[in-house]
């Protein structure tokens, strides 16, 4: 299941995400803002801090201007969390000045005119990665008037670590000096001068209603085709002060568009306030391809607050193919097959429209040139976005129905892309993963992976790339382009094809290739040899070119034979074969393609996601390896680690999720020599 969610990336400068929350995030950055701790780790802390913060009325709106809607809760957008959490001595005050106002200067703060909203302990402890601030006194706000938000640090203690999102200057400007503060180690007075800034924090401003229900998230299934029917979960949170009591709440979902739904479900229990429901609403069909519009929405006796009551989002069902060769060539308004994204790891997707060249200042003078004759591709940028170490991302297509393997025919099938190369940052691997789903985008296999960084390569260049995909055959696939980051340099993706040619069938009952040890071993099966002189082995590195690598002589005897081949190759990469069955005649026939991965990297297999009480993991790798696996909430928190002894092949253990309450996380599996990461729903 792929959870859907509002982003919080804090790109938007001033929204609503209902009635009672405005959000100012204007011109967003991760500038540590000393709203609750100290400057900077020991030795260099402070004990006091004190600062003030302009928001304008062009950005909050006429909004909390009356008793019934005024201003009750602050949020702050944590992004490092501090220590300790719980600061005593912790004062917020609020006033409304002339919107004539719009910047603050160095010197001492407004000495009169605020009302004090909080005095007190503070808990610091974040939640859905805010630091939430409930006021002990409301807030009524003039219309057409700006807000001063000042705020105090006065228990004289250090709270190193503390880093805030900031809203910088204002709407309209990115520097302007909306800010001004003081981190000192002396009590603050009125005479105390505070240096200006643009760096003021991004905030929420609320207004909490006593009975208020909302719909604040779906949970889908994979974006597929499908032939079955699908279950959508509607999240139904308490965002007033009362509890919403068993059955009083009405929640109702509705699929429109090219499928049609409809179904209400009632609250089985209490919900009490900062808590939610989930509904699973069973039993839709999503079969026909197109749009679909869901929406969920809420009826209860009492809302004060219905503008939240709704939410609605659109949903895809792929198409699905069967007609080749499949190409994309990216040269459209948008892609034709590979329409799908989604960020696995990281705060968004990388996969990015690239039209003409791309230069940056690491690949400068050169630039990664487009594919003649067209002048689109894809880019994964790992460049221009900050801090995208680890960062993993998913293009994915519409579903491929691969041909049949038919009494008559074989079809060999393969996929071919060129990605581009560079000799930049070359100890980071930036890697691109070709993997399949096969139960409709549930799970993902990865086929095979190809870094960008080549020594060789002083400029930049496309090198294509094939991979085998004719153990698919007969089956309703999803293909993906999965690229990692590991924050080196950003690489191309173009001219993507799936096409497939048919092999004459031949004596072979079964032919595979597997790792042994240090060597690929081939094995084959064969009945009814007449004439047969030999086997010829030929081996490929781009499942294009072939050059035999030996021979096997034939038995010629009756019944079922059965051979080997020992290859032995030290080589990393993907390995392909095929049998050339020559006869005395010196006619021939080929088999079909297989492979064999020496990739140098792990494969891992997670199962179930989502989770509810225990989870397979089965991991093959390359060489013995003593693990450390580490979960970690969406907000960073390291919420459960563990260790593994894996040995060289393929590898089953088990994680226990049950200490673990409901939510997304990220599993992180380190390795001597790489990290392994999936994302993990827990019911």
């Amino acid at each position: 299941m792929n959870r859907l969610f509002i982003s919080l990336a804090l790109t938007l400068s001033a929204f609503v995400l209902n009635a009672q929350t405005i959000s100012i995030t204007a011109n967003q950055s991760n500038s540590p803002q000393i709203v609750v701790g100290s400057v900077n780790t020991p030795p260099n802390t402070t004990k006091y801090h004190v600062s003030e913060q302009l928001y304008s009325n062009a950005e909050i709106g006429n909004n909390f201007t009356t008793a019934g809607t005024a201003i009750t809760q602050i949020n702050f957008y944590l992004k490092d969390l501090g220590s300790p959490t719980s600061i005593g001595n912790y004062k917020v005050s609020m006033q409304n000045i002339s919107a004539s106002t719009t910047t603050l200067t160095t010197g001492s703060g407004f000495s009169s005119g605020y009302t004090v909203v909080f005095n007190g302990t503070l808990d610091a402890t974040p939640v859905d990665g805010f630091v939430k601030i409930p006021l002990t006194t409301s807030f009524v706000r003039t219309a057409g008037t700006n807000l001063v938000v000042k705020l105090e640090r006065l228990n004289g203690i250090s709270h190193p670590g503390f880093a805030f999102y900031t809203a910088n200057g204002n709407q309209s400007s990115t520097t302007a000096t909306t800010c001004r503060r003081a981190n000192i180690n002396t009590v603050p007075t009125s005479s105390t001068s505070l240096s200006q800034s643009a760096f003021r924090p991004a905030i929420q401003f609320i207004h909490t209603y006593n009975l208020d229900a909302a719909i604040t998230d779906f949970t889908f299934p994979a974006v597929s085709c499908f032939n079955s029917n699908q279950q959508i979960q509607v999240a139904l949170s308490n965002q007033g002060t009362d509890n919403i009591t068993p059955g009083s709440a009405t929640v109702t979902l509705q699929v429109n568009g090219v499928n049609t739904y409809s179904s209400s479900l009632q609250n089985g229990g209490i919900i009490l306030p900062g808590e939610f429901e989930l509904f699973n609403f069973t039993g839709i069909s999503l079969n026909n391809p197109g749009n679909n519009q869901i929406k969920a929405l809420v009826v209860m006796t009492g809302d004060a607050n219905q503008i939240n009551d709704t939410l609605v989002q659109n949903f895809i069902t792929a198409t699905s193919t069967s007609s080749f060769p499949i190409t994309e060539n990216f040269e459209g308004a948008s892609p034709n097959q590979f329409i799908h994204f989604e960020a696995l790891a990281g705060a968004r997707n990388l996969w990015v429209p690239q039209t003409g060249a791309y230069n940056n200042n690491d690949l400068d003078p050169n630039s990664i040139i487009p594919r003649s004759p067209g002048n689109k591709y894809y880019l994964f940028n790992n460049y221009d976005f900050p801090n995208t170490l680890g960062y993993v991302s998913r293009m994915y297509s519409n579903c491929i129905t691969m041909p049949s393997v038919t009494s008559t025919t074989v079809p060999v099938i393969s996929a071919s892309f060129w990605m581009s190369h560079d000799n930049t940052f070359l100890s980071e691997e930036d890697s691109l993963y070709v993997s399949i789903s096969t139960d409709r985008g549930n799970s993902w296999t990865r086929l095979a992976g190809f870094i960008r960084p080549e020594a060789t390569a002083t400029t930049p260049y496309w090198k294509r790339e094939v991979v085998d995909l004719t153990p698919y055959a007969g089956q309703t696939v999803q293909l993906a382009f999965e690229g990692v980051s590991a924050q080196g340099n950003a690489f191309g993706l173009d001219d993507v094809e799936v096409s497939f040619s048919y092999v004459v069938p031949v004596s072979l009952l079964d032919f595979d290739v597997k790792r042994v040890g240090k060597a690929n071993q081939l094995n084959w099966t064969t009945e009814q040899e007449i004439n047969v002189d030999r086997f010829e082995i030929e081996f490929s590195n781009d499942g294009k070119n072939f050059k035999s690598i030996g021979n096997v002589s034939a038995t010629n005897q009756t019944g079922k034979q059965t051979y080997r081949f020992i290859d032995n190759r030290s080589e990393t990469g993907v390995h392909y074969y095929r049998i050339k069955m020559v006869d005395r005649d010196q006619k021939f026939s080929m088999s079909g393609i297989k492979t064999v991965r020496n990739l140098g990297y792990a494969n891992l297999s997670i199962f179930p996601n989502p989770v509810n009480d225990r989870m397979q993991l089965i991991l093959e790798t390359e060489s013995n390896e003593n693990a450390q696996y580490h979960i970690t909430d969406l907000s960073g928190r390291r919420v459960q680690t563990g260790r593994f002894n894996f040995v060289s092949g393929e590898n089953q253990q088990f994680i226990s999720w049950s200490n673990l309450p409901k939510g997304t996380y990220i599993l992180s599996i380190q390795l001597s020599n790489e990290t392994l990461i999936k994302k993990v729903n827990k019911l």
